[in-house]
């Protein structure tokens, strides 16, 4: 574990100059399709940079999903940790609903008990490969 947060924290110090410092420079002196170059690469980087961060923050976070009674959804949602909220569905059946959220993976062991007690049923458990916030 200290050798993943040792690179990640490499990596973020390289993209972090390479966005910032890296670029720091003055264009004078530069030809317009030297900057527009610059631009496009300076682009590609921004978006490696999101993805990277992205494949980073999934490490230890699931995508946990859960079917609620209609009856038992609030109780069931305010056990669920979320990004900005959980996300809830209509099932077919109008007295059920599907919730989903993206937990840290370390919490699961704790929340799928609560889950169930509290009617939570149809319980799925899904890593990820990217969050981006």
């Amino acid at each position: 574990l200290d050798e993943l947060r040792r690179r990640k924290n490499k990596a973020d110090v390289s993209l972090d100059w390479l966005m910032n410092e890296g670029w720091s420079r003055d264009d004078e002196g530069e030809g317009p399709d030297q900057r527009v170059v610059r631009r496009e690469l300076r682009a590609k980087l921004e978006q490696l940079r999101m993805l990277l961060t992205g494949a980073l923050a999934a490490q230890h976070r699931v995508l946990l999903k859960v079917n609620a009674p209609a009856a038992r959804l609030e109780a069931i949602t305010s056990l669920l940790p979320a990004l900005h909220a959980p996300t809830v569905n209509k099932l077919r059946d109008a007295d059920w609903f599907a919730v989903e959220t993206v937990v840290e993976e370390s919490a699961v062991r704790e929340l799928i008990p609560q889950l169930t007690a509290n009617g939570g049923t149809g319980i799925i458990e899904l890593a990820l490969n990217k969050v981006i916030f």
